[in-house]
């Protein structure tokens, strides 16, 4: 799945860079009366990587910088670029990846705890890449920080590296593309090390900003065998290039196959529209907490876990805080995971969950303190696997949203997911709290084993993720719910097996 550069038999010799390295592909436009052009054109087949080949590392900081691709052959979307109408299938790109790090060899800098491997990518309607990765092929680095500023089309984006191709140079097992750990190897269901060294450097954080473009999937962690030792951050925030607006099809807080350790936060800010989106990985555990807040825009389906499998190994909050530019509408609300299952318990060696022990996490929680339409919440998980074992617990009290007063394109309005379930997202009146169909404290098909609570108005204020120490809290306005409250779950295979709590109004005092 990727381009494999010619190997020769030779000597490995260490290629040292002692300075900083740029790679620019292409350079920006000049701007003559309104209108662009380009001082070149430079096609690239292959691969482009920030560091090294096989051997040697630069020793101090690393950018790679695309400011516009050149289509070639049958690799050609120039079509599309100069016709809006035309959609993007993600059929045809014109680069295969773009990698921040080296192949097969790590990035070693002098200052480790400064080194960050830096991918930019810039060219609204004019760049079209099949994989972005902050981190390197089979191969470590300190930090990643992936910026796309704007784009035409990019397929996928990580914030780590990609370790799913065994070695180019000897067919020995993928090591992993690791941020803030150099190479060693583990089990990518448990994250336990099973040969080499653990040996940590680098802040071990893999960043990921999107500010404009079409992008199909992006993964704050890795493609597949990639840790992520501190943290992986997503921000997203539209209102930086106007010009140029996001469109997600699935966002991942963490990683697509790979296990990382860390801990998953999501920074959604100035947000129009996205289609699904997931606190944790596609099908891998996640080693720490993972903390979602949504502040703008509109999500046909969120998630608060995995979506097809892998344990999440920490705790999972879910918050709604209307504070963006944008009414925040949501088709589906969930505070666990799609297929994926999830326990306080944690899991065994072959990634199963625990239904018993020591409970090691806090139970999975939904706060939703303003918004403007939401049409379902769900305590638990979607797909009869998504099952959970803990006490979900669900929070509704309100305060008036940042956008009270603006019109939604989706409130008062049914919605197609893309398994075809169809919601109906309530009306909302202008300036008034947001406004909740049907709640559940349960899953849609999952069961919870364990019990589950839901409290509808029991606190008198509250304080956004956002908010200072020392600012005031928030006062409740109340809670705005047309339809059901359930204290279980959604079909027959959604059950509780514990108590089902409903707690309406706060006690006086």
């Amino acid at each position: 799945t990727r381009y494999q550069p010619a190997v020769e038999a030779v000597e490995g010799v260490e290629a040292l860079v002692y300075g900083d390295v740029l790679v620019t592909l292409n350079e920006p436009p000049t701007i003559t009366d309104g209108v662009a052009s380009f001082p070149d054109n430079c096609v690239v087949e292959g691969d482009i990587f920030g560091c090294n080949n096989l051997n040697g590392s630069p020793k101090g900081a690393v950018t790679v910088h695309v400011h516009k691709t050149q289509g070639w052959a049958d690799h050609d979307v120039s079509e599309g670029k100069n016709d809006g109408s035309i959609e993007k299938t993600g059929a045809t790109y014109e680069v295969h990846a773009i990698y921040g790090g080296g192949n097969e060899a790590a990035y070693a800098p002098t200052s480790a705890t400064q080194g960050v491997a830096r991918v930019i990518v810039d060219g609204c309607d004019l760049t079209s890449i099949e994989y972005v990765y902050g981190g390197g092929n089979a191969a470590p680095v300190p930090a990643t920080e992936v910026t796309v500023n704007g784009c035409y089309e990019i397929g996928w984006v990580f914030g780590g590296g990609n370790g799913r191709d065994a070695m180019a140079s000897d067919g020995s097992v993928n090591p992993g593309a690791n941020v803030g750990f150099y190479t060693y190897g583990f089990d990518n269901a448990t994250g336990e090390v099973t040969w080499g060294e653990k040996k940590s450097y680098g802040t071990g954080i893999a960043m990921t900003n999107i500010y404009g473009g079409t992008i199909h999937n992006v993964f704050g962690g890795s493609n597949t065998q990639g840790n992520i030792r501190k943290k992986a951050i997503v921000s997203l925030d539209d209102a930086q290039n106007e010009d140029c607006p996001i469109s997600l099809d699935e966002i991942y807080g963490a990683g697509n196959e790979a296990f990382m350790e860390g801990e998953v936060t999501l920074d959604l800010r100035c947000i129009r529209e996205l289609k699904t989106l997931y606190g944790g990985a596609r099908m891998a555990p996640v080693g720490g907490d993972i903390n979602l807040t949504i502040t703008s825009g509109h999500f046909n389906r969120v998630f608060g876990g995995n979506n097809e499998g892998g344990g999440v190994q920490g705790s999972i909050t879910v918050n709604i805080e209307e504070t963006g530019c944008n009414p925040v509408t949501i088709g589906e609300l969930y505070g666990c995971g799609n297929d994926a299952a999830y326990s306080v318990y944690g899991y065994d060696d072959e990634g199963n969950v625990l239904t018993s022990g020591t409970r090691k996490y806090a139970d999975p929680s939904i706060n939703v303190k303003s918004f403007t339409s939401i049409g379902r919440v769900f305590g638990g998980g979607l797909g009869t696997t998504a099952r959970v074992v803990g006490n979900p617990v669900v929070n509704i009290n309100e305060v008036i949203g940042e956008n009270a007063s603006s019109v939604s394109a989706y409130a008062g309005k049914e919605i197609t997911l893309t398994d075809g379930t169809k919601v109906s997202l309530p009306a909302h009146e202008s300036g008034k709290i947001g406004v909740i169909g049907d709640v559940y404290g349960g899953g849609k098909d999952g069961a919870v084993y364990g019990n589950t609570k839901v409290n509808i108005g029991t606190l008198p204020s509250v304080k956004y993720t956002s908010d200072s120490a020392d600012a005031a809290a928030r006062t409740v306005v109340g809670v705005n719910i047309t339809g059901n409250v359930f204290g279980g779950g959604l079909g027959a295979t959604a059950t509780v097996s514990g108590n089902a709590d409903v707690v309406v109004g706060r006690t006086k005092n």
